[in-house]
C-alpha cells in the first residue's frame, strides 16, 4: 500500500509527537504505538502504518509497532439528549430518530498508548 500525502502528515506529526515524549520521559526507544483512529478522520490505517514505518528509520521509533485501533461513532441527541453509537453511518438518535445530533466521537486520532524501552534496557544508563 502506498502512503497518501494526508497519512505521511499525520505520521510525521505522530513520530513528533513520540519524539517529544522521549525528550521529556527520557526512553531509549519505543517498542510499540497504539493509534486510535475514528472512521471519520479519513486515515487509511495500512496506510498509516506505512508511512510511519518509512518516515520511523532513524529515530526513536525505528522498528516501532504501531497497532491501530478503530475508534466508535458516538453522538448526543439534541432533542432528547441521548447518548448513542452510530452504526452503518445512520446518524439519527436511536430513541427519537432525530438527525438534529452532535457528533462526541469518531473523527479523532489519538495516540492512546505507548511501550518503551528504557534507558538501562538499551544499556545506555551507568549502573
Amino acid at each position: 500500500m502506498v502512503a497518501g500525502m494526508h497519512e505521511i502528515s499525520i505520521a510525521r506529526s505522530l513520530l513528533e509527537l513520540l519524539s517529544d515524549q522521549q525528550c521529556a520521559r527520557s526512553f531509549a526507544r519505543v517498542r510499540r504505538a497504539n493509534v486510535r483512529i475514528g472512521p471519520l478522520s479519513g486515515i487509511d490505517g495500512v496506510a498509516l502504518r506505512s508511512a510511519f514505518n518509512l518516515i520511523a528509520t532513524g529515530t526513536c521509533a525505528e522498528g516501532c509497532f504501531l497497532e491501530i485501533e478503530s475508534a466508535v461513532l458516538k453522538a448526543k441527541c439534541k432533542s432528547c439528549s441521548s447518548l448513542f453509537e452510530i452504526r452503518n453511518y445512520v446518524f439519527a438518535c436511536d430513541v427519537c430518530q432525530s438527525r438534529d445530533i452532535e457528533l462526541l466521537a469518531g473523527d479523532e486520532i489519538v495516540l492512546s498508548e505507548m511501550e518503551v524501552e528504557s534507558l538501562e534496557e538499551e544499556g545506555l544508563c551507568p549502573n
